[in-house]
């Protein structure tokens, strides 16, 4: 991965996760390289189960989290 991705995890990550999510990650780009209109969401709901987890979320918070996803109120904001 580039310098960049490799910024989006910190030294704390352990590494079977950072493992995870970038195999998913290159799963996720091969299917769309392949198949720009792959149905992907699959691999996706992983990373999400995944970042979670990394961050030790409450079910609250992963229910928040969903529902403005699935409204799209985050999408597109930073």
């Amino acid at each position: 991965m580039s310098n960049d991705q490799d910024n989006a995890f910190n030294e704390s990550t352990p590494p079977e996760q950072k493992q995870a999510i970038e195999s998913l990650v290159t799963r996720i780009l091969a299917a769309r390289q392949t198949d720009p209109a792959a149905d992907v969401h699959a691999l996706e709901t992983e990373i999400d189960h995944l970042v979670y987890q990394l961050y030790n979320l409450t079910p609250e918070e992963i229910a928040t989290i969903e529902s403005c996803t699935k409204r799209g109120e985050i999408q597109g904001k930073e």
